[in-house]
């Protein structure tokens, strides 16, 4: 999946920026089930570079779940039931105070496909999302990248694998690509709600 965000409109006096976030997400049918609503945390960065927290936005609806099939995968024949995709969105408009620091905006969510054999307790840990809006994307009224191809359905041993990771910029901006460490995800410890061990934190 992804978070993208789409500049909307400035107040006034130009000191808060409105946006469209919109946040993709797939899955097979056979794993854990989409959220009715979605939790997002949203971060301002302090001067120190510390992440403060600035909002949570708590019940963004789904959107009506869309059925993706793709017969074209090569190794589609493997034994396992898992022969398309479904797709989902949670939109919200976001209202931020123009700001010299950047906000990021984050969802997290336990737990994993169980068919991903070579992640450490892949059915506890799950995944991280996160999109970051910066302090010169705030003043110029610029929107995020979309990506501009599905992924593929299947990866597997001995076929090829080609993956388009390009990407469309609505405001002409150059698009730079980088490998980062993953981020350590929501997971579930029991602990309930309102934690960091929760199912979905926020």
């Amino acid at each position: 999946g992804d978070i993208t965000y789409e500049f909307i409109s400035y107040n006034a006096d130009q000191t808060e920026v409105t946006y469209e976030i919109i946040m993709t997400l797939y899955r097979d049918p056979s794993g854990v089930p989409y959220d009715s609503f979605a939790k997002f945390g949203i971060y301002q960065q302090s001067a120190n570079n510390e992440w403060l927290p600035y909002d949570v936005m708590s019940s963004v609806p789904i959107s009506p779940i869309i059925e993706i099939t793709r017969s074209s995968d090569p190794c589609k024949t493997r034994l396992l039931n898992e022969e398309r995709l479904e797709s989902a969105f949670y939109t919200f408009e976001l209202t931020l105070d123009v700001s010299d620091y950047d906000y990021l905006i984050t969802y997290q969510r336990c737990c994993r496909n169980y068919t991903i054999n070579n992640i450490v307790s892949n059915g506890d840990i799950g995944a991280v999302y996160d999109v970051l809006i910066t302090s010169e994307a705030q003043k110029q009224r610029t929107s995020g990248p979309v990506f501009a191809a599905l992924p593929p359905i299947f990866i597997c041993s001995g076929f090829d694998l080609e993956v388009d990771n390009s990407a469309v910029d609505a405001d002409g901006d150059e698009l730079r690509y980088s490998f980062c460490t993953s981020i350590f995800p929501g997971y579930n410890d029991g602990s309930g709600s309102g934690c960091c061990g929760c199912v979905a934190p926020d």
